[in-house]
Parts: C-alpha cells; sequence; structure tokens
C-alpha cells in the first residue's frame, strides 16, 4: 500500500538560489519537539575566577563556546579554545552524571570547563552542549521481501530490512515511495525539487539483491499507479504540474498545471483527488477524461489526504483547531470523525491510526500514535484512543504493512516495528552503525565551483553530480542517475547525464534563476563550452570514445556537426575553439571555419592537456624519444613567444589551470617525492622551478582541482581508486595542510 510522505515546506527556486549564493539557512534544524530530559537554564558561555593563593595570575585569551549538533548516533564534544599556560589544565564536567563535554543522544547539555594551575587563578568557564533531532517526515514502504525506509542514522539514505538486517539501498533519500507490486516500490530521488528534477524509477527485490530502475528524470511526489501508468505531481515554482507517465510507451503527459499534493488515484471514476496548492490547498479533483479542469470537492484547507474502500480521509486545517474528517464519496457526505489533528495518516484493518499532532508544535511530529474507526457513520469531536505513546520527544512517520505499524521514534531515531496484536516492539536501527563506504573504484571525476558551492561527481555514489555550499554546509544530490560529464559556464550548468546504463541525455540548469532543467539533446556530450549563442562541445559515442565537434544553440536547436573527428580538451576563447586532435593542439577559427594547428618553430607541439588565458596556451610539452620527457610550457595561440615556464628534468603536468596571473598544475612523475600542486608566474621568461602548494607524500593526489575564493578544492584520487579516498578536499591556494570538504 502507499506510504505517504508529509512535506514540510514546498521548495522554491529561490531557495536554489540562495543555496548556491550562500545566502540560505543552516542544515541543522531547530527542534520542535519537547525539551528534553535533563535540563536546565543556563547562563552561557559564564566565567568565574578563583583566587589559588598570593601572587596567582589570571589566565586569559581561553573561551568555550555553545555547539548545536544534529543527532547522527555518533559522539560529538565541545573543547576550550586557545593555548594553556604552561603548567595548567583543564577538566569537563556537566550537569548530567556521566557526561564531561562529549555526549551522543538528543539532550541539552550545560558544560563546565574548569581550567587550574600552580600560581594561576582558577578559571571556570559554561557553555551548551546541544545534541538535536531533525522532524522530518522520512518515507517507509514494506513489501513482502522486508521494508525500504530513509534512514535518519545515515543522512536518510535508502536502506532495506529483511527481517533480520539492515543494508544501504542508495546514497540519495527520496521524495517519495510507493509499494506496487509484492517485492517492488517506485520511488523518486530527492535530488533538485525546487526545479523540477528528480529520477524516478523502482527498486526491486529479486534473490536478496536490489535492482534499481530509472524511467525519466522527474522529481515525482505523491505517486499513484494504474495499470502501466504512473500518476504524480511536480511541485517547482516554474512549472508545477500533475503528470502521467506509461512504462510501455514512455509517454510523458502534463495532464494539469498548478501544485498538488497527496494524489489519490479512485481508478474506478477514472479521478484523481488533491489537495490543490493553486487553489489554497481545497480539497479538489481532475477527470482523466478532461484533466485540465480541477473541481472542487471541499471548500476547505487539508492536509494528509488518503483514499480507503470509497472514502477519502484528510486532516482539515481550521482556525478554532485542526481535525480528521471522512468523505464519503459516493453520497458526497462529510463527517468529523475526532476532534484530533493527524499526520501520517494510515489504514490498518477497520481502523484509521495517525500520529497526533495536536500537542506539539510541528505538524509533521505527535505525542503518539491513535486511532479512530474508518467505519464511523456519526460525527464526532471526541479524540482518538491512543495506541502508542509518544514519549519525551514525539514519533513521526507511520506505515504499516497490515502485520506491523514501522515509525520513528524522535528520542535518537529509533526505527519502531510494532506488532498490533500483542503489543511488543523492536528497533529496527538497535544498534546501528554507519557503514563506512569502501572506496569505489571509476575512471575519476570533475570538480567544478560557481558562487559558494562546490560542484562534484561523488565516486561513492556512482558519479552522480552531488553540490556542497561552503559557507551554509548544505550538501545536495544534483542527480540520482551516473554523470558523465559537466560543465558550468556562466550562469549555468550544462550536464551530460547516463541513463538505463548506455543512454545519454544532456541538460542545462540556470542555476542562478532557477527553472526546470532543459534537455538539450539526446547525445553524450562532453567538455561543453560556449560563446553566448551556441554551444560547442565533444561528441562521444556509446562507448565514450570521442567521434567529433558539434554545435547547437542554448535551447539544444540547429545541432550541426563542425569538426568530424574525435578531440579532447575542447576549450573556447574569443571566437576560437582550442583542442588536442592527435596530441596537436589545433585552433578552429568559427568565423572563417579554418582549422590550423599550433606549432613553435615550425614543429608540432606534442601534448595531452592544456590550458588558455585567451593570449597565451600553457600546456604539458612532451618531447625526445617517445615523448617520454615533459615540462610545463607557453606559447601563443599562433606558435609565437614560446617559453619554457618549468624545464627542471622533475616535471609533468598531467593537469593545468590559469587562474588570475599563475599557471597551477600537478605533476605526477614516476617518483612520487617529485609530485603534488604547484603553481609558476604565467608571465615567466624563462625556466623555473614551481612553488609547491600541496606535496603528494603519497596522500594526497590533486590533479582534479578548481578555485573558490583563496582556497582550492580537489579530489583525492589517482590510479581508478587505488591511491587517495576519493574525497573532496580543501586546501589554501597559499599552501597549507588540506581539510576534508565533508566530514
Amino acid at each position: 500500500m502507499k506510504i505517504k510522505k508529509i512535506l514540510c515546506s514546498v521548495a522554491t527556486i529561490a531557495l536554489f538560489a540562495t543555496l548556491i549564493t550562500g545566502c540560505g539557512g543552516s542544515n541543522s534544524s531547530s527542534p520542535t519537539t519537547k525539551t528534553p530530559t535533563p535540563t536546565v537554564t543556563p547562563t552561557e558561555d559564564k566565567t568565574t575566577t578563583e583566587d589559588s593563593g598570593e601572587g596567582s595570575k589570571d589566565i586569559t585569551g581561553i573561551t568555550f563556546e555553545s555547539k548545536k549538533f544534529d543527532y547522527d548516533g555518533n559522539e560529538h564534544q565541545i573543547t576550550i579554545t586557545g593555548q594553556l599556560p604552561e603548567g595548567t589544565s583543564v577538566s569537563y564536567s556537566s550537569n548530567v552524571s556521566g557526561i564531561t563535554n562529549k555526549a551522543t543522544n538528543v539532550g541539552k547539555y550545560e558544560i563546565k570547563a574548569t581550567i587550574s594551575g600552580s600560581g594561576y587563578k582558577t578559571l571556570e568557564l559554561t557553555a551548551i552542549l546541544q545534541i538535536v533531532s531533525n522532524d522530518k517526515e522520512r518515507n517507509i514502504v514494506a513489501t513482502n521481501s522486508g521494508v525500504f525506509f530513509e534512514n535518519a542514522m545515515d543522512n536518510d539514505k535508502v536502506y532495506f530490512y529483511d527481517g533480520l538486517n539492515v543494508k544501504k539501498v542508495s546514497n540519495s533519500s527520496t521524495l517519495d515511495m510507493i509499494k506496487i507490486g509484492n517485492n517492488q516500490v517506485a520511488y523518486s530521488s530527492d535530488l533538485l525539487e525546487q526545479v523540477g528534477m528528480g529520477s524516478f524509477g523502482t527498486y526491486t527485490v529479486s534473490s536478496g539483491n536490489i535492482n534499481k530502475d530509472n524511467f525519466i528524470n522527474k522529481a515525482a511526489s505523491y505517486i499513484q499507479k494504474n495499470g502501466t501508468k504512473y500518476y504524480f505531481a511536480v511541485n517547482s515554482l516554474k512549472n508545477a504540474a500533475i503528470y502521467s507517465y506509461d512504462t510501455e510507451t514512455e509517454e510523458l503527459t502534463k495532464l494539469s498545471d498548478g501544485k498538488a499534493y497527496y494524489l489519490q488515484l479512485d481508478s474506478a471514476y477514472n479521478e484523481i483527488y488533491f489537495a490543490d496548492g493553486a487553489n489554497g490547498n481545497k480539497l479538489s479533483k481532475i477527470s482523466l477524461s478532461s484533466p485540465s479542469e480541477r473541481t472542487v470537492v471541499v471548500d476547505a484547507k487539508i492536509n494528509n489526504l488518503i483514499m480507503h474502500n470509497g472514502c477519502l480521509f484528510y486532516t482539515v486545517n481550521n482556525l478554532l483547531g485542526d481535525y480528521i474528517e471522512k468523505l464519503t464519496l459516493l453520497s458526497n457526505v462529510r463527517l468529523k470523525i475526532t476532534q484530533d489533528a493527524g499526520a501520517s495518516l494510515t489504514v490498518f484493518g477497520d481502523d484509521l491510526y495517525y500520529v497526533n499532532v495536536d500537542k506539539l508544535t510541528t505538524r509533521i511530529v505527535g505525542d503518539g500514535i491513535f486511532k479512530v474507526s474508518t467505519k464511523t457513520v456519526k460525527e464526532s469531536s471526541a479524540p482518538g484512543t491512543k495506541v502508542i505513546d509518544g514519549g519525551d520527544y514525539g514519533v513521526c512517520s507511520l506505515a504499516t504493512d497490515g502485520t506491523f505499524l514501522y515509525y520513528y521514534d524522535i528520542d535518537n531515531y529509533k526505527l519502531i516495528k510494532y506488532n498490533v496484536s500483542t503489543k511488543q516492539s523492536i528497533n529496527i536501527l538497535d544498534g546501528f552503525v554507519k557503514p563506512a563506504d569502501p572506496t569505489p573504484t571509476s575512471f575519476g571525476g570533475k570538480v567544478l565551483t560557481y558562487g559558494d558551492t562546490v560542484f562534484y561527481q561523488d565516486i561513492y555514489d556512482n558519479k552522480a553530480l552531488h553540490s556542497y555550499n561552503v559557507k551554509t554546509k548544505v550538501e545536495q544530490c544534483v542527480t540520482d542517475l551516473k554523470v558523465a560529464d559537466f560543465s558550468i559556464i556562466g550562469d549555468y550548468l550544462f550536464i551530460n547525464m547516463v541513463s538505463k546504463a548506455v543512454d545519454n541525455n544532456t541538460y542545462v540548469i540556470d542555476i542562478k534563476n532557477g527553472g526546470e532543467p532543459q534537455l538539450i539533446n539526446n547525445y553524450s556530450a562532453s567538455d561543453m563550452c560556449t560563446d553566448g549563442t551556441y554551444i560547442y562541445y565533444i561528441l562521444d559515442n556509446a562507448s565514450g570514445v570521442a567521434t567529433a565537434i558539434h554545435k547547437c544553440k542554448l535551447d539544444g536547436t540547429e545541432d550541426v556537426e563542425i569538426y568530424n573527428k574525435g578531440v579532447s580538451n575542447l576549450k573556447y576563447t574569443n571566437g576560437k575553439l582550442l583542442f588536442v586532435d592527435e596530441n596537436n593542439i589545433h585552433v578552429l577559427d568559427l568565423t572563417t571555419n579554418i582549422d590550423s594547428e599550433v606549432e613553435v618553430a615550425g614543429k608540432s607541439i606534442h601534448t595531452t592537456v592544456f590550458d588558455t588565458d585567451g593570449t597565451y596556451i600553457y600546456y604539458r610539452d612532451m618531447y625526445g624519444i617517445g615523448y617520454t620527457s615533459k615540462r610545463l610550457a607557453k606559447c601563443k595561440l599562433d606558435g609565437t613567444d614560446d617559453v619554457k615556464l618549468v624545464d627542471n628534468g622533475k616535471t609533468d603536468p598531467v593537469s593545468i589551470v590559469y587562474k588570475d596571473g599563475y599557471v597551477y598544475y600537478y605533476c605526477d612523475t614516476t617518483k612520487p617525492a617529485q609530485n603534488g600542486l604547484f603553481k609558476v608566474s604565467a608571465s615567466g621568461t624563462s625556466s623555473t622551478d614551481g612553488t609547491s602548494i600541496l606535496p603528494c607524500n603519497q596522500t594526497y593526489y590533486a590533479e582534479t582541482f578548481s578555485f573558490l575564493g583563496n582556497n582550492i578544492y580537489f579530489l583525492n584520487y589517482a590510479l581508478g581508486g587505488s591511491f587517495g579516498d576519493s574525497k573532496i578536499y580543501v586546501v589554501p591556494a597559499t599552501g597549507g595542510t588540506p581539510e576534508l570538504m565533508i566530514k
């Protein structure tokens, strides 16, 4: 049966733009449940001193700051900052027995730091360590083989419980999930919902394995299914509508414009009921025979809509207090069946179970699970019957498989499996430890930046495109599917996305102003660049081999071949395309369509990689017998003014980036001690040694890197993941100790 997901709010394009530019909020949410126990009413950052004798000195320069953490099952701590005087030490204590300055469970802890030592006055500092739970509603769907669920202990990634063990299914969270077969669920990945982009497909359990299939790239929510057709809503700002998708014909059809929530399909009458976001969330419907027309069914704002046995059950939003109502469709009779406001409405047997959200400030977390009869025929303003107490922190995300209830106990994220008959329960996540992902093998990835955001192919997520805002600390999955290549040009993000293993499609997203991803073409495009009118790209075949250079308009029209050979390292500058063809640098003049090879002193340049500032080309100069010798060189686009910038016999610049008057390059020779990230002045007129930014030391492999502010972000990766940990690090552009970007 369908397990619904209640969204806290409708994300907008403006939110996406805010995340990109760093003006958004934190990804840590303040708790909306009851105040946890134990608690105190502390005075934060309190400072007291105690005289320890004649001639005692004050301890200065020490601070102790309060911090808040999201609960994740890991231990968190707060410590003092500053240099302790010689002969002094610090000890920690708290208002909770057994806690010093470290804690794991949800709560607010007053921590005291006591600093003392001979000849000094004792200094006491007080701060708050707070661990909070995130009250997001999480999808839970039971099949005959087990339960799919979003794991709150691992950033809401999809997991599967087979009755004995819990294992990870995906590195993405979901926007919606429903059961569509005994061993199958349909899902929509929670990607760029703000712009209507997601991954809509299925998870199928087969012989203990879970297979994933993707249909289309849509942020499908409130999914319904009938035969080969799926019905769902897309609630992006610029493209909100109800859609249908036929898996047999692969036809996607827009049925009705406007936002819509809690879709329920009445297949007997070919109607879809929903909360109409375009009309104050009033209970409305469309007929599949004329879907563009929306009809109001109940002139009231509603939420948490479900259908059962020809009746609709939903929560009415009322100024005097929300309540649950039943609408019998055949007779059109409305009945208030309880005074309670309910979330996660779920039918079990003849009863409607729900999370009672009356007593708490959130509309998702409630103080317990209650029930009322679905067969009631009389209006009632009485409360429902409490089945499960919510404890101090509350419960949410109720679901059922017809035998058990499943829900989250917010107290340290217990995922409860409750037997309705025996009233016994177990915590599915008891003893859960977030698994450390093994370093995967791949062919590397790309790192690019825009505003305050780092975009990167996540090797741990099958090279799906992820983003991380360095100011807000928000990580976001941009695509659920593998990305073969991507580019950022001005305010536009171009994505070459892989679907069904071999099919590639190229999309563009306006990352400044938002909007739905636009399909440019059904080709595999790499090294995308633009002159503002046309997109230029390398066309790859099904095997990933470059075959030609194409150009097309920004909307994908007028696609033509302009160079009939496979190339690499395509770049645009000043009306010209630069690229490597058979290890030689070429310049294609887009005005005259004349292609010329760059030669230095009448000889071809042998190279694999270069960058340009529009005047000079900075390239990996491969020379000597078998081209086994390498150095960093530069020349003008016409081959003149050639300079060997770094020619010291111990340099092989396998990646090169020009930035603000410097040439940055990653050196990768057969001698690890010589390798690392370097820079050299682009204005050099003779050979010099590069300045080391980050030595390799057989630890950091920064071949793929990008700039953001005064920092360099790089993918720590080499030789198929055999070296490095394939994670993103940041290091100052002036050099220093790297730090892991996402800890």
